[in-house]
């Protein structure tokens, strides 16, 4: 009955894409930021998203894990509005059994030409 107020959803894809990590951290505040590189459309775009954690051991801990393994990561993106992109994190956490990860809270992210990484 309401069908005119479901949101369309066709242009959306989900990827298996490779990634990078590092920590940020600031007194009290530690920082997660994964980056994950991929095609969309044929321009190469750089998915960044840094997220929250308040407990040094535990971003510590994330950290290891996810710069250790040669795993891809599932994003979905918008392919009309690539900057809609969101990080799996559930899927993410279950692939390398950390429940932690499925809780970072998300506090910044972008879809850019270039890394926001440093390498």
């Amino acid at each position: 009955m309401f069908g005119f107020l479901k949101k369309d959803n066709s242009n959306e894809v989900v990827l298996e894409l490779p990634f990078r990590v590092e920590i940020e951290k600031e007194e009290d505040v530690f920082g997660i930021n994964i980056e994950a590189v991929g095609e969309i459309n044929g321009i190469t775009k750089y998915f960044y998203a840094c997220y929250n954690c308040s407990d040094e051991q535990e971003v510590d801990g994330i950290y290891n894990i996810l710069s250790a393994k040669q795993e891809k990561i599932k994003v979905k993106v918008n392919v009309n509005k690539p900057q809609k992109f969101k990080i799996d994190l559930d899927d993410l956490g279950e692939k390398f059994g950390n429940e932690a990860i499925k809780k970072l809270d998300l506090i910044g992210w972008g879809a850019n030409d270039t890394s926001s990484i440093n390498a």
